[in-house]
């Protein structure tokens, strides 16, 4: 048998503008498309710097995990709703617990900031990470809709 290396918590740290690249990577794996590389690193570059929305790596001598969340007011809520936006563990790693140690670290950030509650949404055919979510002490309450801008006709009023 072999053995799994060990996850320790200190490997997750905030993600920083020289890991666009890794974490393009990622998200292309998790999304199964090629991403344009320069618009994503730009856009990563806003979104981590940007007040409310957190963005954590599991880095194990090279990103190996991304965890991106929000958190905002609302106004049916007392406390800050949370929402994990982005969570994708390279395919080597995965069930080593990468996902579960930077999930931990971004509850605990969001609980901090003010969360009262942590949202997140997952594709209806990705059960691996329904799994993972139900046994990290998530439930199911909603069901999503979504709709999509088909032409420009969309944006005028």
């Amino acid at each position: 048998m072999i053995d799994k290396p060990v996850i320790e918590k200190t490997n997750v740290r905030p993600a920083c503008e020289k890991d666009a690249v890794s974490v393009c990577r990622l998200m292309e794996i998790l999304e199964e498309k090629r991403l344009p590389g320069q618009i994503f690193r730009e856009r990563f570059a806003r979104f981590i710097g940007k007040s409310g929305y957190i963005a954590l790596v599991y880095d194990e001598g090279g990103v190996k995990g991304f965890l991106s969340a929000r958190y905002e007011e609302t106004l049916h809520r007392e406390g800050l709703c949370a929402e994990i936006l982005d969570i994708c563990v390279d395919p080597a790693c995965r069930s080593r617990g990468v996902g579960a140690v930077m999930l931990t670290e971004a509850e605990k950030l969001l609980w901090q900031a003010g969360a009262e509650m942590i949202k997140v949404s997952s594709g209806t055919g990705r059960t691996d990470a329904h799994r993972f979510y139900l046994k990290n002490g998530y439930e199911t309450d909603h069901i999503n809709f979504r709709k999509y801008r088909q032409n420009e006709q969309d944006l005028k009023e």
